[in-house]
C-alpha cells in the first residue's frame, strides 16, 4: 500500500512564517517613513501657495536686489499677509499652522498626530534677485522627513 502525503510539513510552514516575519520587519519602518514623507508634501504645497502670494507682493512693491532690499523686506506689507492670507489657511490632518512674518519668512508647522511630539517645521525665506525675481531658501527641523529640497 502506497501512502500519499498532502500538504506541508510543520518545519516548512515555520520557515515560510519566519521569512514573512523578516520581510515585514524590514518593510514596516520603510512604509512608515514613506507615509510621513507623503504627509510632509502637504506642508510643502501649503508653503508653495504662500510663496506665490509673498512673491507677488514683493514684486508689486518693486524692491531692488541686494542687502538693502533684504533689509527693506521687513518694511513691506508681509505682516498684512499674515492676517489676509495665512490666517485664512485651513488647518488639516497634516497642517497645524501657516505663518508669514513681517520679514516675509513663511513658517509651516505640521501636526503632532502625524509627526510625533516634535512636529515638522518648514521655513521658507525669500531672497530678491537683481532681475526682480524671488528665490526661496527652504529649511526644516527634521531632515529625515522633509523633502530633499528642504534638507
Amino acid at each position: 500500500m502506497k501512502l500519499q502525503f498532502k500538504g506541508f510539513s510543520l518545519i516548512e510552514l515555520m520557515i515560510v512564517i519566519a521569512i514573512i516575519g523578516i520581510l515585514a520587519s524590514l518593510a514596516v519602518p520603510s512604509y512608515r517613513n514613506y507615509v510621513i514623507r507623503s504627509h510632509a508634501t502637504e506642508l510643502i504645497d501649503a508653503t508653495g501657495a504662500a510663496q506665490t502670494a509673498v512673491s507677488d507682493m514683493l514684486q508689486g512693491v518693486g524692491l531692488t536686489s541686494g542687502a538693502a532690499a533684504s533689509a527693506a523686506v521687513s518694511g513691506t506689507p508681509c505682516a498684512n499677509l499674515q492676517t489676509s492670507y495665512a490666517a485664512n489657511v485651513a488647518t488639516t490632518q497634516n497642517l497645524a499652522k501657516l505663518a508669514i512674518s513681517g520679514a516675509c519668512v513663511i513658517t509651516t508647522t505640521g501636526t503632532t498626530t502625524v509627526f510625533g511630539a516634535s512636529p515638522l517645521v518648514i521655513t521658507a525665506s525669500p531672497y530678491l534677485n537683481s532681475d526682480g525675481s524671488v528665490t526661496w531658501a527652504c529649511t526644516s527641523g527634521k531632515s529625515a522627513y522633509a523633502p530633499s529640497t528642504c534638507q
